[in-house]
């Protein structure tokens, strides 16, 4: 597994017991590959990605930002619960019972397609032939999984089920690719580093999801947090630099929990945002 440090956490493991027998069919081609697809606990693993650099937040970190008292990448993993879950990101508490595979990409902050690459890379000895793709800035996750997960059951000649918002924009990471199309494409993007998700797309037969606004809307201003009642916990890891992450290599350890930072920029802890903060171009995770 070059290039990839990777750690879980073994607290537990939710609905993946039992499936040895599914082993192997991941290969499949052609329509012995259709055949094979369902989707499930069993059979779809998540890839969440909670990199980057928070640059439209001030490098305050997406993932440990809250609502209703639990940080945005918990409410994406408890989204989850059942599947097999990869984050690619730098090691963060995670809800008990979790388990976790933590992955960075390299170089780190490579951007969300290498991040994606990464995440499917530390999938390599997976039973299922599903991967969804989320953001970890998604607070409403779960309005939009079984959506995605039912579409994908629906129509399992169709390489990727990409969430559309209300405007009708593709929203490559709330989307269900079959993996080994995902694989192939990935393969055949070139240099991932950098590159926009749209050149994901352009390589998969894909079927468009329209989901509800409320699902769609992610973090990626303080106007956006502001807006859908995000604020910013009361102590939380800094995990915005490069030097937070391990070196690549394979790592495999039972998890901790990073000690807290406080914050050098942003608001202050534990206070509501500004809703008045100008707005920024809102590029839909790089879809420019």
């Amino acid at each position: 597994m070059s290039g990839v440090e990777a750690s879980r956490e073994l607290e537990g493991r939710i609905g993946l017991e039992g499936q040895s027998d599914l082993q192997g069919q991941s290969g499949l081609e052609g329509q012995g590959e259709l055949k094979g697809r369902s989707v499930g606990a069993a059979r779809c693993a998540v890839v969440v990605l909670a990199g980057g650099t928070s640059r439209r937040l001030d490098g305050v970190d997406k993932a440990s930002l809250v609502l209703d008292g639990t940080p945005l990448l918990s409410r994406v993993l408890d989204a989850v619960a059942g599947h097999e879950v990869v984050v690619v990101g730098p090691r963060r508490p995670v809800p008990s019972g979790r388990l976790v595979t933590w992955t960075v990409e390299d170089p780190p902050l490579g951007g969300p397609l290498a991040g994606l690459a990464a995440g499917v890379e530390a999938l390599h000895g997976t039973t299922s032939l599903w991967v969804l793709a989320l953001a970890c800035d998604l607070p409403h996750a779960a309005d939009a999984v079984p959506t995605l997960l039912a579409a994908a059951a629906a129509r399992p000649e169709v390489e990727a089920l990409v969430g559309h918002d209300v405007d009708g924009r593709a929203q490559p990471l709330l989307a269900v690719y079959a993996l080994d199309p995902l694989r192939r494409a990935l393969a055949g993007a070139g240099d991932l580093v950098g590159a926009p998700l749209r050149r994901l797309l352009a390589l998969l037969s894909v079927e468009a999801v329209p989901l509800p606004a409320r699902a769609t809307r992610d973090v990626d201003t303080w106007q956006d947090a502001a807006l859908l009642g995000v604020t910013v916990p009361d102590a939380r890891p800094s995990t915005r630099s490069t030097a937070s992450a391990r070196a690549p290599g394979a790592d495999h350890e039972r998890g901790g929990t990073p000690a807290p930072t406080p914050p050098t920029t942003g608001p202050a802890p534990g206070s509501p945002l500004n809703p008045l903060d100008p707005p920024s171009p809102h590029d839909r995770k790089d879809l420019s």
